[in-house]
């Protein structure tokens, strides 16, 4: 008996797809983009409010954790399989273009570049890195808002800058390599699939005495999406970290051997030794506080001057990305 193979002609064709949707994102994306699809029409923004609302319904703390448990299983099980429908759907959509015209693919490529924020996280960094001298907090947190998954009004400016580093880590981890890897293996399914686990897992997926329970199944799932995606990025985070200016890139790739055993926290990791930042820790959410493990050892009060050094990393390593991809799709072509 012997194993499927992929069919190599359309993983090709996926990935020359995904590499000019980045392209797009890159080009045209940002500002102008947000102009034409509100942010309250964001079917994500829903989707995180959704979860939050059923969380404090299903996730009471007088029930055992065992109930606890199961509701959070079913309520992970099933807005996966929601996205696995809609990716299902988008990909019979897109067929249909295709079938219509032989340009049709290219319809495919602008709804794959509204699922990378690439440039959406790159507009809002570099405002709040351009404008913090002359702004209040408030116009800071609003512009780190545009892209950051979580409500900003409680942040104070070390914790704002700090969010923007790791922001800029989660975007190449998860919406840049991990988005890349599912969609050409598996197409629009596999895209909308692991954007709802990135975006669940943001809610939930916390080990704390709050999510422990609830939070397990969509943190063991989250994990078996992110394990690879993770350590490619970790690799493309440290040779970024070698080039961008002012960051310490000997501590980043320190950080791989000092991490290897939390896959997951490895991209945090480099970023923290090559910006001298500790990052994670407890987060805000709502109106209680989610426990975290510090990862880094160095100051937890980011800077300017820090997200600067991340922000430069962030857009190598995109670039980087964006590079591989078009090698690959050459040599593989």
């Amino acid at each position: 008996m012997t194993l499927p193979l992929p069919d190599t002609q359309l993983l090709l064709d996926h990935l020359l797809v995904f590499v000019t949707a980045l392209g797009i994102n890159l080009m045209i994306a940002g500002d102008a983009v947000r102009s034409y699809i509100p942010r309250a029409l964001n079917p994500l923004g829903w989707m995180i409010r959704g979860v939050a609302w059923v969380e404090r319904k299903l996730n009471r703390a007088k029930r055992s954790p065992r109930a606890r448990f199961v509701r959070g299983a079913l309520m992970a099980f099933g807005l996966l399989a929601m996205g696995i429908l809609c990716g299902w759907g988008l990909s019979q959509a897109t067929r249909i273009a295709r079938g219509m015209h032989e340009y049709g693919w290219i319809a495919e490529a602008l709804l794959v570049s509204l699922f990378i924020p690439v440039r959406q996280v790159n507009d809002a960094l570099t405002e709040v890195v351009e404008d913090y001298t002359r702004v209040s907090l408030a116009e800071l947190r609003a512009a780190l808002g545009m892209a950051y998954p979580h409500d900003t009004k409680h942040l104070d400016s070390h914790t704002l800058f700090r969010a923007g580093i790791e922001l800029s880590v989660q975007t190449i981890s998860e919406r840049l390599v991990g988005l890349a890897l599912w969609y050409i293996a598996l197409g629009f399914p596999g895209l909308c699939a692991v954007v709802v686990l990135g975006a669940v897992n943001a809610q939930i997926g916390y080990a704390d005495e709050r999510f422990r329970d609830f939070g397990d199944t969509v943190r063991r799932l989250h994990f078996l999406a992110q394990i690879v995606p993770s350590l490619i990025s970790s690799l493309v985070l440290a040779v970024a970290a070698f080039l961008a200016p002012g960051s310490a890139p000997l501590a980043g790739v320190q950080a791989l051997f000092l991490f290897i055993r939390a896959p997951l926290q490895l991209p945090y990791a480099v970023m923290a030794g090559a910006t001298s930042v500790s990052l994670l820790g407890p987060k805000t959410m709502g109106d209680t506080v989610v426990a975290q493990d510090w990862v880094g050892t160095d100051t937890v009060k980011a800077t300017a001057t820090h997200l600067r050094i991340a922000l430069g990393v962030f857009r190598i390593a995109a670039a980087l990305c964006l590079c591989a991809l078009i090698y690959i799709a050459t040599v593989a072509k």
